[in-house]
């Protein structure tokens, strides 16, 4: 079953306020918001022909607003945030602070693409969006507990992977 143009413009002016707020609930950004929200319905379009709603297109567009979500903040450039974050002083190894906070920085993002799917979702909400557990498990549809596991897990895996760079540091 495809979706025509019709039921297309059905879906369309019945759902895109609902997948705008979800986006800008969590973003705060109109204009992220309204990007993300013509990215869900550019995809539902997209992908008309072979796209079938095994369950109300309401739940799949909110899921779908929930992914944008991930997705933006997967994306984001983290820049403005680490430039802020930069140690400033007047000490002789302010160069070399620089160096290696760039490389950690890098091997954080290398590593967090190496966690398995639903723990680097947990990780994208906790550092970047800053959520609580609760949050986080109400956006993910997971319970507390298996929040709690996911950032248990995380922090066992980061400490396991910069552990040799941590260690040439010192």
């Amino acid at each position: 079953m495809s979706i025509d143009i019709t039921v297309f413009n059905d879906i369309y002016i019945r759902y895109w306020k609902k997948v705008y707020v979800i986006c800008y609930h969590y973003t705060g950004s109109r204009e992220d918001a309204e990007e993300m929200t013509q990215d869900v319905f550019l995809s539902v379009w997209k992908r008309r022909q072979e796209l079938q709603f095994t369950e109300s297109p309401e739940n799949y567009l909110t899921k779908a607003a929930r992914y944008q979500v991930l997705n933006y903040y997967r994306t984001q450039s983290n820049k403005q945030h680490f430039i802020q974050n930069l140690p400033v002083g007047e000490t002789d190894n302010s160069t070399e602070e620089t160096i290696l906070f760039r490389e950690l920085n890098s091997n954080i993002q290398q590593y967090t693409s190496e966690l398995p799917h639903q723990s680097g979702k947990v990780f994208l909400l906790r550092q970047h969006a800053d959520h609580t557990n609760k949050e986080i498990a109400e956006t993910l549809n997971i319970s507390e507990k298996a929040v709690d596991y996911h950032v248990s897990y995380i922090k066992k895996f980061f400490k396991a992977k910069l552990s040799n760079f941590i260690s040439g540091i010192f």
